[in-house]
């Protein structure tokens, strides 16, 4: 604990700090990006300038431990009262939208074995919701840094098109308010999107589109419950399988979301939007950290490969939740 205190006050952490406040101001000038984005962009477009050995251990910290508080703090974003308002058959229908989205991304990584990380990461973004998904996902998948950067950047750019496109097509398909919410808020990856896209649809349809969103987010805590605990990607190479109890210790911030998740049942507004709030800074600081730690050249280099795995996962998950709109709805 004292070791982490001190890495609060290296250089590098100091760098993401202060980048991660112009990331949060940019974040609401251009929502269109949000500021998770905005942060991973900043970084790496300051990794030139402030990426050193003097900075090194800070911005580390922020990209690895910082994240794992994020992830932590993310539980508080998970309503269930929202979830039991959908009630189950709608439940049902998201369930399986989300997990029909995630066996055809094993489906993809085992044909493309040698990108599964990025592939598993992208996969976890369009099933779930987006940049939040992905950084919570991420440190139990084994990857390398940049995959992390890569598919949050082509996963938030899918979705900036389908703002668009969902919308223009609901209306071709002449499909009702509320089934134009279902397949925006079952398709679209983050909730900036969602909302967006559900302002063209119409009032009524853009608070479902939403709703059924909040219940993709809660598909985030069995997920990590089941990757906390059945992933081996932070285990050292040629290590011994980790006994329950060390799965349990290491898992701290898994079990710090599942707190949160009840935290968030008790009306008390002000507190809900206190850690909301510190939720939102961990994350770009930590996407700060990720971005100052990426090698510009090697997502570049890796960037049509990972267009490529978005484009076949999302337009699976749109065919496939535009499917269960029109013939179960």
């Amino acid at each position: 604990m004292q070791q982490q205190i001190n890495n609060i006050f290296e250089r590098g952490t100091l760098y993401c700090i202060g980048i991660g406040g112009l990331a949060f101001w940019l974040g609401n000038v251009i929502p269109l990006f949000g500021k998770t984005m905005m942060g991973l962009i900043l970084g790496i477009m300051l990794r030139g300038l402030l990426f050193n050995k003097q900075s090194e251990r800070g911005i580390t910290f922020c990209a690895k431990t910082l994240l794992k508080w994020a992830v932590m703090f993310m539980g508080i974003r998970i309503s269930l009262s929202e979830l039991q308002a959908l009630g189950f058959r709608m439940f049902f229908l998201i369930v399986l939208s989300v997990g029909i989205v995630l066996l055809w991304t094993f489906l993809v990584q085992w044909m493309y074995k040698k990108n599964s990380g990025l592939i598993w990461l992208i996969g976890f973004g369009t099933a779930i919701c987006g940049s939040a998904a992905i950084a919570a996902t991420s440190p139990f998948v084994k990857k390398e840094v940049e995959d992390m950067g890569t598919s949050i950047a082509i996963v938030n750019l899918l979705g900036i098109i389908g703002i668009f496109l969902l919308p223009t097509l609901s209306s071709l398909l002449i499909f009702e308010p509320f089934q134009s919410g279902l397949w925006v808020g079952s398709t679209l990856q983050a909730v900036g999107h969602v909302a967006a896209s559900g302002e063209m649809i119409s009032l009524q349809g853009g608070k479902f589109a939403i709703a059924v969103k909040m219940g993709r987010v809660f598909c985030l805590l069995p997920l990590i419950l089941w990757l906390g605990f059945f992933s081996n990607s932070n285990q050292p190479s040629g290590s011994h399988e980790q006994s329950i109890s060390q799965k349990i210790k290491n898992l701290w911030y898994l079990w710090g979301f599942i707190f949160f998740i009840f935290v968030n049942l008790y009306p008390v507004p002000e507190i809900h939007s206190f850690i909301k709030n510190i939720s939102s800074a961990t994350l770009v600081i930590a996407m700060v950290g990720i971005g100052l730690l990426i090698d510009l050249k090697n997502i570049l280099t890796q960037s049509k490969l990972a267009i490529f795995y978005a484009g076949i996962l999302w337009l699976f998950q749109i065919i496939s939740c535009g499917v269960f709109v029109y013939f179960l709805t």
